[in-house]
């Protein structure tokens, strides 16, 4: 998906409803991701820290609604 989008940064010509339905899975899996992150208590995700481990459990819940609110 992130390669569809990559696409978009390019100047690749794509229907504007491809693109919104590609921004919208991009949503969803980051969020999916920050879910999982937050339910195992992680601290880093491929090697690299977690949004929760930098930010809190609290800021990744409200950050969560909020980007699923969308």
């Amino acid at each position: 998906m992130s390669e569809l989008l990559g696409l978009c940064a390019a100047g690749s010509e794509l229907l504007p409803g491809q693109h919104k339905v590609a921004l919208i899975a991009e949503m969803i899996h980051t969020a999916s991701l920050m879910h999982d992150d937050v339910i195992d208590s992680s601290d880093t995700r491929r090697g690299h820290a977690t949004v929760q481990h930098a930010w809190g459990q609290r800021k990744v819940i409200a950050l969560l609604i909020v980007t699923l609110k969308q």
